[in-house]
């Protein structure tokens, strides 16, 4: 049996919510210059931060910073994840840097 089917997903249902939300908010979007589907961008971002030991917190804010940054704004941002994140977020983005 494979070493990881005995671990528990270590996501909540808030982690996946916002990734559903962040895989149709960007189901349409090509990377820029590029026929891939942006959501491979957010999807990659978000492997780096597993791999470095990120927090759910950090993962969350991977795959939810293109919509901060390409999908509506901060509004946008506060209506799929908690206050915190959408801060963390919104103070990190290319858009308000």
């Amino acid at each position: 049996m494979n070493e990881l089917s005995d671990l528990p997903l270590p996501l909540s249902p808030r982690f996946l919510s916002d990734l559903n939300y962040a895989t149709s908010l960007h189901a349409r979007q090509l990377l820029k210059g590029a026929k891939v589907p942006y959501i491979s961008h957010l999807y990659s971002v978000a492997a780096l931060v597993m791999d470095a030991g990120g927090t759910e917190a950090e993962l969350t804010a991977a795959i939810l910073h293109g919509a901060v940054e390409d999908q509506g704004g901060v509004p946008i941002l506060f209506s799929c994840s908690t206050p915190s994140i959408a801060s963390a977020i919104a103070l990190k983005s290319s858009s308000f840097i």
